[in-house]
């Protein structure tokens, strides 16, 4: 089922602001299964936007958020606050409305290789029943093009 998605991305190096709408036709469709009878996509806003703070020489504070909408849906949002140790090593907390919260550290290895690690627990009554998720992440950026930044990359 076709869709198209848009939004629009403000940024500097300190800031960065964000609106999207990722599925703008809310396609319907019939389900194969017994179970669901018709289904339809539907459509969601998202506000994102993040900020970094200078503490010190070696410390960097930056909290985020984002904001979710959608019909028929309650009103969503995740706030996070991570601090940049040294320029090399990321470590912060999440937190989801009514849903979760977490913890995230990532290791800057250089320029193009970032290794992750991010856990969450649930607060609704699921969390009786799992113990939280885990996320490994591996993050290489591959440069199609000589580019040089003037300063650190945060968002």
């Amino acid at each position: 089922m076709p869709n198209l998605g848009t939004g629009l991305f403000l940024s500097s190096p300190k800031y960065y602001l964000s609106f999207s709408v990722p599925k703008l036709f809310q396609n319907s469709f019939k389900a194969n299964t017994s179970t669901f009878s018709n289904m339809s996509e539907i459509r969601e806003y998202y506000f994102i936007g993040g900020v970094v703070f200078t503490l010190s020489d070696n410390v960097k504070f930056k909290p985020s958020f984002m904001t979710k909408a959608a019909t028929g849906s309650p009103f969503q949002y995740d706030f996070s606050a991570s601090f940049l140790l040294a320029e090399k090593f990321w470590i912060g907390a999440i937190y989801r409305s009514g849903d979760a919260i977490g913890a995230v550290a990532q290791w800057i290895i250089d320029s193009r290789l970032r290794i992750g690690y991010a856990y969450d627990l649930t607060l609704t009554d699921l969390r009786y029943y799992h113990q939280g998720t885990h996320e490994l992440m591996i993050s290489y950026e591959i440069a199609f093009t000589k580019k040089r930044y003037v300063s650190p990359r945060y968002f």
